[in-house]
């Protein structure tokens, strides 16, 4: 199971409201995962996701090695260690980088998402966003009383539209404290 942080443009996804199409399609799932792919091809990732200040501290440090090997005698090997070290640090925090550009560009953590793949993270999401901003039916009322004798004062209030109760919170598995954030479930019990 993969973890996926879930950041939308804006604010996010205010509880209570219906997001629109266009702001619902441009949510980012970001999977909180090694990236294999970082880790032999560090460069082309950082260029995919346009992570321009991490490309940057890349080539100033691939250069130092170079300029290390070349001005000072320093082993190759020892170069070599250090790009796989930089390399292996960057597989690990890709995650955040992405996370903490999308943060910068303007967009707000919308939720965090427990699945198997992005498909179904995707699915959990929406689908616990909508259960959320559903607004239950109305109770049907009894009618009200008809007075005999009505007075000119009571004409103005009118009892029959007193607010419906707050619907009851849901969470994301049964025995689990409300937590808005948080969708999905984790397999097997957690103690």
């Amino acid at each position: 199971m993969t973890t996926y942080t879930v950041l939308s443009p804006g604010d996010g996804f205010a509880p209570g409201l219906t997001p629109g199409l266009a702001q619902a399609e441009r949510a980012t799932f970001v999977p909180e995962r090694f990236s294999w792919a970082t880790l032999f091809f560090a460069p082309l990732v950082l260029l995919r996701y346009r992570l321009w200040l991490a490309l940057l501290a890349y080539v100033v440090v691939a250069v130092l090695m170079e300029v290390s090997v070349w001005q000072f005698g320093l082993a190759e090997n020892v170069s070599f260690i250090v790009m796989a070290g930089f390399n292996l640090l960057l597989a690990f925090e890709l995650p955040r980088l992405r996370a903490a550009k999308l943060r910068r560009k303007g967009n707000a953590e919308a939720g965090i998402v427990v699945a198997p793949s992005r498909e179904e993270a995707e699915r959990r999401f929406y689908t616990a966003l909508l259960a959320a901003n559903t607004v239950p039916a109305a109770a049907p009322r009894a009618p009200a009383p008809v007075a005999d004798e009505v007075d000119d004062e009571d004409e103005d209030e009118d009892d029959e539209f007193a607010p419906l109760p707050a619907p009851a919170r849901r969470t994301a598995f049964p025995g689990a404290a409300p937590q808005p954030s948080v969708i999905g479930s984790f397999s097997g019990d957690v103690t």
